[in-house]
């Protein structure tokens, strides 16, 4: 069997990746077509896929119509909704094509159904089918649905997608670092959304790096994510360090060696954190 996974972001590789890795043990054939070229780090390290670059959706269509999968995962399917084409009349559809959404599909509220790709066959929703009816406005939660969206939807929860690693880690990773002792470690992991959007929320971590150093502690902070948008002065901090981004599994053992990860909501550095048992905030 042949699966395509398209991902858009750092967090949905992530979580194409966990389940590729799962799949691969079985011998199957997995091909990726990223969205985002910064995403490549992500599988430097696995040699056993092979890796596509597709910016546009004619560029995924050649490779659809090449390698010809039996199985088309969208990982957050909504990636190109820039693009009208690519909802109306797609390229020769594999047998079995699947949406994989997960925090975003409730920003609003309300499902966007301009985003709706009618041609999937099943949209796997990536939350546990009780909290996910809870969250339904039918059953007293916020969230609106359509019908003819909501016969799409299957809740499958969490894509578990990394084991806590060996006691030994930590202290490795902090060495790597040059992290003292009596010093705090903390992993601040923010994508491309967060470095745009959610700006304040890198203020605030360093406003209050700075004011608890003044109160006389130690700390260290490792930043993971684009700069660009990013006030250059709150960059030259001695106790930062600034990393546009990791292989998956130096990111996940770096995170686990942290005392403690700020992130502004990504959901596979989430599930990371509590795999590691590494406090969160979020």
């Amino acid at each position: 069997m042949k699966y395509l996974f398209v991902a858009m972001g750092p967090g949905e590789t992530g979580q194409a990746r966990a389940l590729a890795k799962h799949i691969s043990k079985q011998r199957e054939e997995i091909l990726f077509a990223l969205h985002q070229e910064k995403n490549l780090s992500f599988l430097s390290e696995d040699k056993e896929f092979k890796v596509f670059l597709t910016k546009t959706p004619e560029e995924l269509k050649k490779i659809i119509k090449k390698e010809k999968p039996q199985i088309l995962l969208f990982f957050n399917p909504k990636m190109w909704g820039n693009y009208p084409e690519f909802y109306e009349n797609p390229f020769p559809k594999p047998p079995l094509a699947l949406g994989v959404d997960s925090n975003w599909l409730f920003n609003n509220k309300r499902y966007p159904s301009s985003k709706f790709i009618e041609w999937l066959d099943k949209y796997l929703v990536l939350f546990p089918e009780k909290i996910f009816n809870l969250g339904l406005k039918e059953n007293g939660g916020d969230f609106f649905v359509p019908k003819k969206i909501l016969r799409k939807i299957i809740p499958v929860g969490f894509i578990p997608a990394y084991q806590k690693p060996s006691k030994k880690t930590a202290p490795e990773i902090k060495e790597k670092y040059k992290i003292k002792r009596g010093e705090k470690f903390i992993f601040a992991y923010f994508g491309g959304f967060g470095s745009r959007h959610r700006v304040f929320a890198f203020n605030n971590l360093i406003s209050a790096v700075e004011k608890l150093i003044k109160k006389g502690r130690k700390i260290k902070v490792l930043y993971i994510g684009p700069t660009e948008n990013l006030h250059p002065k709150k960059l030259k901090k001695g106790w930062l360090f600034k990393k546009d981004s990791l292989p998956a599994d130096e990111y996940f053992l770096t995170l686990s060696g942290a005392d403690l990860v700020f992130q502004h909501q990504g959901k596979v550095t989430l599930s990371q954190a509590i795999s590691a048992q590494v406090p969160v905030i979020c």
